[in-house]
C-alpha cells in the first residue's frame, strides 16, 4: 500500500512539474519533443483499486450494497424426561424467527422422526427403558437446510412400575384396612403413613405383590379416633412409581354432629390438666366428633368438652353426615375383627357414631350384612343414653306404650316409632328407635337370643 501511495504522489508531482512544458509544447511542438516514462518508478492503479485509497485520504464515501439479512440460528436445544419414562420432551429456540414456510425436522439417531411447522417443541415417544438416544433438529426453508442443532444424547431411566389405582380404606374398629388395585408390572408395594396430612411420611410398610392386595393397619385402643394419612407406591426392581395414591381414615369414624346453641351456656373442658368453664354464646355452632357415655364430645380452642347437659329440646342438633356412614364392607370388618359371636345365625350392631343399625347373618368371623347400607335409627339422648356393650333379644311385644313391634333386650329395646319422631341422631329414652317397617322385619325374621351390640 505504501508503494502504491508513493507512486500516486510521484505521478501527481510529475504532472504538476510538466504542466507548463506541455502547455508550451502544445503550441510549438516539434518532432524532437520526447516524453519518457520510467515504469520502475511508479505503479499504475486502476480507478477501482484507487477508490479506497482516495476515500482514506478524505474523499466522500460512495454508497455501497446493503448488509445481508441475518440467517436464523438455533440458540437453545434441550432434551428432558417426558411425562413417563418412555418419552422425551425436545425444546428449542431460534433467532431471528424463521420465514413463513420454515420446517423443523427432528432426527432420532439420524433417522427423521418428525416435521414440525407450528411449534418449537416435540415429544419423542415409544423409547426403550435405560437406553441412550441421540437427538438433533434441522431448520429447513424450501427444502434447504438453514441451521442445525448440535446432537444431544439422552438416556431413558430404568423401568418403573405404573401408579397404584383403586386405593381405598375401611374403618375397622381396631384397624384401618387398606385395599388397592393390582399393578401388572410391580413386584411389591410401599406404604408410607403419618398422623399429619403434611407429614413427615417417614413410616414405611413393604407389601409383596400378589393376588391379595390388602393390608391391615393395626390401631391401638387409645388411638381409635386418631386420623392416619397413607401414601402408596408400586415398586419394581427397586424403582418406585412416579406418583402415589393417597387416603386418610380413622379406625372408628367420628360423628361430626353440628350443634347450634339456642341459649348462652358454660361448659367444663376435659381435655387438659386444668379445667375451666368456657362460655358459649347464643347461636354459636360447634361440631361434636363423638357420643360417649351419653355425652357429646367436641374439640374447642385446644380442649375437649363433653356436652353432658345439652338437651335436643333446647339445642338444635343436625343429623349425622351420611358421607361418614360405614359401608357394608366396613360394618362386616368391624364385627368380624372384634370376634363377635351370637348363639343364632343373626347378629345386630347399632353404631352410636353413625346412628345406623346393621343386621348380619352368618357366624363368627364370617358375618355378612343383610340390610344393605344399614338402617337409620335414633339411640338414647344424652340424658338417657343407650347402654354400650353386648346384650340379646330376650322377648317380643307386638305393641307397647302405643308403639309397634318391640324386640326387648335385657336393658333396652329395638322398636318402632311415633309418627312425629325423627331419626338420625340420639334422641330416644335409651331404646333404639327404628321405622315401623324395620322394627317389624326384626320382629319377624330375627330369632330370640340373637346377640345385639351397641357402640
Amino acid at each position: 500500500m505504501k508503494k502504491r501511495l508513493m507512486a500516486i504522489l510521484l505521478m501527481a508531482m510529475m504532472v504538476v512539474a510538466y504542466m507548463p512544458a506541455f502547455a508550451f509544447a502544445e503550441g510549438t511542438a516539434t518532432d524532437d519533443a520526447v516524453v519518457e516514462s520510467n515504469d520502475n518508478e511508479a505503479e499504475v492503479l486502476t480507478a477501482q483499486e484507487a477508490a479506497p485509497v482516495l476515500r482514506a485520504a478524505g474523499d466522500p464515501e460512495t454508497p455501497g450494497e446493503p448488509d445481508p439479512e441475518p440467517q436464523p440460528a438455533f440458540t437453545d436445544f434441550k432434551v428432558a424426561l417426558g411425562n413417563n419414562d418412555t418419552k422425551a420432551d425436545l425444546t428449542w429456540a431460534v433467532e431471528p424467527a424463521p420465514a413463513e414456510g420454515a420446517v423443523f425436522v427432528v432426527y432420532q439417531d439420524e433417522a427423521e422422526i418428525a416435521r414440525v411447522t407450528d411449534a418449537t417443541s416435540y415429544t419423542a415417544e415409544g423409547l426403550a427403558f435405560k437406553t441412550t438416544y441421540t437427538f438433533r433438529v434441522e431448520l429447513q426453508v424450501e427444502g434447504e437446510v438453514v441451521a442445525s442443532t448440535d446432537p444431544v444424547e439422552y438416556t431413558t431411566p430404568p423401568q418403573r412400575p405404573w401408579s397404584v389405582t383403586k386405593f381405598s380404606t375401611l374403618s375397622s374398629f381396631n384397624a384401618i384396612i387398606l385395599n388397592w388395585g393390582k399393578v401388572s408390572n410391580a413386584d411389591s408395594y410401599v406404604i408410607y403413613w403419618s398422623t399429619s396430612a403434611s407429614g413427615p411420611y417417614s413410616n414405611k410398610i413393604i407389601v409383596p405383590s400378589g393376588d391379595t392386595l390388602t393390608y391391615t393397619f393395626p390401631v391401638a385402643v387409645q388411638s381409635l379416633e386418631k386420623r392416619y394419612y397413607f401414601r402408596i407406591f408400586a415398586k419394581l426392581n427397586g424403582q418406585l412409581s412416579r406418583t402415589f395414591a393417597s387416603r386418610n381414615d380413622e379406625a372408628v369414624r367420628p360423628l361430626c354432629y353440628s350443634f347450634k346453641f339456642k341459649a348462652a351456656c358454660k361448659l367444663t373442658s376435659h381435655g387438659g390438666i386444668s379445667r375451666s368453664n368456657t362460655p358459649f354464646a347464643k347461636n354459636q355452632v360447634i361440631v361434636a366428633d363423638a357420643f360417649q357415655r351419653g355425652q357429646y364430645r367436641f374439640w374447642y380452642n385446644g380442649s375437649y368438652y363433653y356436652a353432658n347437659r345439652v338437651r335436643t329440646k333446647a339445642h338444635g342438633v343436625a343429623r349425622i353426615n351420611n358421607k361418614l356412614v360405614y359401608t357394608d364392607a366396613e360394618a362386616e370388618s368391624y364385627v368380624n375383627r372384634r370376634g363377635l359371636t351370637s348363639s343364632k345365625n343373626y347378629l345386630i350392631w347399632t353404631s352410636g357414631y353413625t346412628q345406623r343399625l346393621y343386621i348380619f347373618s352368618g357366624s363368627k368371623g364370617k358375618w355378612k350384612v343383610v340390610n344393605k347400607g344399614g338402617w337409620q335409627v335414633s339411640s338414647g339422648k344424652p340424658s338417657s343414653p343407650t347402654a354400650n356393650g353386648m346384650t340379646k333379644i330376650s322377648r317380643r311385644m307386638k305393641s307397647n306404650h302405643g308403639i309397634a313391634y318391640w324386640n326387648v333386650c335385657n336393658v333396652y329395646s329395638l322398636h318402632g316409632k311415633n309418627k312425629k319422631w325423627a331419626l338420625g341422631y340420639p334422641k330416644s329414652g335409651a331404646c333404639v328407635r327404628n321405622t315401623n317397617d324395620h322394627a317389624k322385619w326384626i320382629f319377624t325374621h330375627v330369632p330370640l337370643n340373637t346377640a345385639v351390640i351397641f357402640f
